[in-house]
């Protein structure tokens, strides 16, 4: 039968019909349909972490923390190894950034590089780069320091997805 699904008990029936028959669902939504409508409504809710949530979540996981005594408003945050003022690092634009909190956080520990690596699959999937049908080594090399920190934070489930 293939129908649109006109109440979200008929949509998860037969998402899960599919997928009992294959990995790939297909739902066709056209534009007007109730569940267009509510499934848009809550996709439009949806808003990935700020770039300066990022920035300063990624801080905090590396041990940064803020300068509360100094009253400094220009360094408001203290370096994790020497107590040094200063404001934090770019990670979403400096690889060199990114690379110090990877080997903070993600070098030393087995699990957390398979962790990384898939999550920056996924980043990286996610973000349209598989035009010719895949990921290869050297995207993942070459990932950007944004894609880095994404996958950073959800190795260390600090992703806020909303």
């Amino acid at each position: 039968m293939n129908r649109t699904p006109e109440t979200l008990g008929e949509l998860k029936k037969e998402i899960l019909r599919q997928l009992s028959e294959s990995e790939v669902v297909t739902i066709t939504l056209h534009e007007g349909d109730d569940i267009h409508e509510l499934l848009e409504s809550i996709s439009s809710g949806i808003v990935d972490m700020t770039p300066e949530q990022q920035r300063i979540a990624i801080a905090e996981a590396c041990g940064w923390a803020r300068n509360g005594s100094s009253g400094n408003d220009e360094y408001p945050w203290v370096k994790p190894v020497n107590g040094v003022a200063k404001s934090l690092p770019d990670y979403l634009n400096d690889l060199n950034s990114m690379h110090e909190a990877e080997a903070a956080k993600i070098a030393l520990d087995g699990l957390y590089q398979a962790q990384f690596c898939d999550h920056l699959f996924r980043v990286l999937n996610s973000d349209n780069r598989n035009l010719d049908g895949g990921i290869s080594e050297f995207d993942k090399i070459n990932a950007t320091a944004a894609q880095r920190a994404e996958a950073f934070l959800k190795t260390l489930g600090l992703w806020d997805e909303a």
